[in-house]
């Protein structure tokens, strides 16, 4: 079976709209795919996410997931989530998340290629010390609908950095009907990176993110 590594580091820059204020924050995650057949793939990821400014801020997160290429163009995938975030300011809190998606590649040149991404999540929430076994019976829910559209370059000669690639992003949010209160909310996100293969089957990247949101809480 085909075994594929990409480990991601990223560092995100947070622009809170009604704080009027900046927070840094870096974000560290592993993501592994194993294809069990050409078209079919068992995915996840686990990441950690803090802050360096403000308050003091951990998330944790385990996100497996299933993926079927439909044809060289189109990908449906499913995944269910756990996010467990703790605050010294705020409860901490758990979310179990379940999301729907349909990936697309287009248009591709002999360089570069689009990638377009559209989600749906069902979040469910749950504030102060929960088990992860009472978040359905909580009551509060937000269903979320994400677009993303990258731009991403095959890999390029930079000299004594080698080969490397690289990619820009954008992604939006929004939230059907009211959201949970005390929740901060995503309302786009702006990512431009450059990778490199480490070893045949390990990809490391680094990008920056710049987020805007509109809560002055943590986002999930």
């Amino acid at each position: 079976m085909l075994l594929r590594i990409l480990v991601l580091c990223s560092f995100i820059i947070l622009t809170k709209l009604t704080c009027a204020q900046s927070t840094s924050s870096g974000w560290i995650d592993y993501n592994h795919t194993r294809y069990l057949s050409p078209d079919f793939s068992i995915k996840g990821d686990v990441g950690y996410r803090t802050n360096f400014s403000g308050d003091d801020f951990n998330l944790f997160l385990l996100r497996p997931g299933v993926n079927y290429r439909i044809n060289k163009t189109f990908q449906v995938q499913g995944n269910a989530a756990v996010f467990l975030t703790y605050n010294q300011e705020f409860a901490n809190s758990r979310e179990f998340r379940l999301a729907q998606e349909v990936r697309a590649t287009w248009p591709r040149f002999k360089k570069f290629r689009f990638d377009h991404r559209v989600r749906a999540e069902e979040r469910f929430f749950a504030f102060g010390q929960i088990y992860v076994i009472e978040f359905l019976s909580v009551g509060d829910l937000d269903v979320r609908l994400r677009y993303f559209l990258a731009g991403t370059s095959d890999y390029l000669n930079v000299g004594p950095l080698g080969n490397l690639f690289f990619t820009g992003s954008v992604e939006f949010f929004t939230t059907l009907g009211e959201e949970t209160e005390g929740l901060i909310s995503d309302r786009s996100r702006v990512y431009a990176g450059q990778g490199a293969t480490a070893q045949q089957r390990l990809v490391l990247r680094h990008s920056f993110h710049l987020a805007t949101v509109a809560e002055c809480l943590w986002q999930f």
